[in-house]
């Protein structure tokens, strides 16, 4: 695993969907808007009225700000990855793990 340290500026008002730029801390144009726009926690919707996951949206905007750096290929990352993220609960993973410690061996 490697660590990388980046501003997150503009990561969750912008689009990763519809490739909205992405301008450093204090580097943000007078004309800059959005093209989407967060409706409440949780989530967003895109230009073309989709809605996303607010939180895997900015994330992806994280991901984007890095990439070149870290050489990584976004051109996977789609509106069915961002609308439906994978949900852990660690809590019962936690308890369901221990259960199988626990489990008597044949």
């Amino acid at each position: 695993m490697q660590f990388v340290e980046t501003e997150e500026a503009n990561t969750s008002a912008a689009s990763f969907l519809d490739g909205d730029s992405l301008p450093k801390h204090g580097e943000k144009p007078d004309d800059w808007k959005p093209s989407g726009k967060r409706l409440k926690r949780g989530l967003y919707r895109t230009l073309l009225n989709w809605y996303i996951n607010a939180d895997a949206n900015g994330g992806a905007n994280i991901l984007q700000k890095v990439s070149m750096m870290l050489g990584l290929d976004l051109s996977k990352v789609s509106r069915a990855a961002l609308t439906q993220p994978q949900r852990f609960r660690l809590w019962q993973l936690a308890r369901k793990s221990e259960a199988v410690r626990l489990q008597p061996t044949a």
